[in-house]
């Protein structure tokens, strides 16, 4: 088995928690922080996974100095659920995107949150996924605070675009078992945005991550991962 499928085999992703945004531009919104979400959509997650897939239209997203444009396609995840703003425009004012949520769920179906102006509109899908982290995981913390994946037409990318189609179709859907379903897909799709993310590092990139594009890199940390009581040499 390789490292990477190893380490996800102790993720598990589950109490997911999904609405849609309607936004017209101008439009600007920030988050809470990951407490004050969690006592909000998930209140008994140790630790919540936030994604957004821009469904249509486009906008920013900024975690602390990171800022980048998004557009149709694009996928959205922040690991740590840090505390970030998205926007369009140039908004009268900024508000908390708490202040849009509807009674606390479950829903019976993802409420849709309509805020903004007159202009473009732009659709989001909004998750989140309560993230068991009762272990120490090192492939998480190696991730960064703000990923914006973006498919291509690689075998994964569109894999990971029929997945996000397909989660659309079943928020969408009424049909028994709809829970489970969301449930498995969050994990699938999760795996997926991962191996996009790191399909798309830069070629100078360093890391954990990074290191498993390399064929004789990847090997060795799959050697030191399954036997790790020898005496390895660097």
């Amino acid at each position: 088995m390789d490292v990477l499928s190893d380490l996800l085999r102790a993720v598990r992703l589950s109490g997911a928690v999904f609405f849609r945004a309607d936004f017209s531009a101008p439009w600007g919104l920030t988050s809470p922080d990951a407490e004050q979400l969690s006592q909000a959509l998930l209140p008994n997650a140790r630790r919540m996974v936030l994604f957004h897939y821009l469904q249509r239209g486009s906008c920013w997203v900024q975690v602390g100095g990171d800022r980048q444009e998004l557009h149709a396609g694009d996928v959205v995840v922040l690991p740590f659920c840090d505390p970030h703003a998205m926007g369009k425009g140039a908004p009268p004012r900024v508000d908390c995107v708490s202040a849009l949520f509807p009674s606390p769920p479950p829903w019976t179906a993802p409420p849709v949150l309509a805020y903004g102006g007159e202009g473009e509109t732009t659709q989001i899908v909004c998750g989140f996924l309560e993230l068991d982290d009762t272990h120490f995981n090192p492939m998480l913390t190696a991730l960064p605070s703000l990923m914006v994946v973006r498919p291509d037409d690689s075998s994964t990318g569109v894999l990971l675009r029929s997945s996000l189609e397909f989660l659309d179709r079943e928020l969408a859907s009424d049909s028994p078992g709809g829970a489970s379903m969301l449930g498995r897909l969050t994990e699938l799709l999760f795996v997926q945005v991962l191996r996009q993310h790191v399909a798309q590092l830069p070629e100078r990139e360093l890391g954990w991550l990074a290191a498993l594009r390399d064929r004789g890199i990847r090997t060795a940390l799959e050697l030191v991962h399954e036997r790790p009581a020898e005496a390895w040499t660097v």
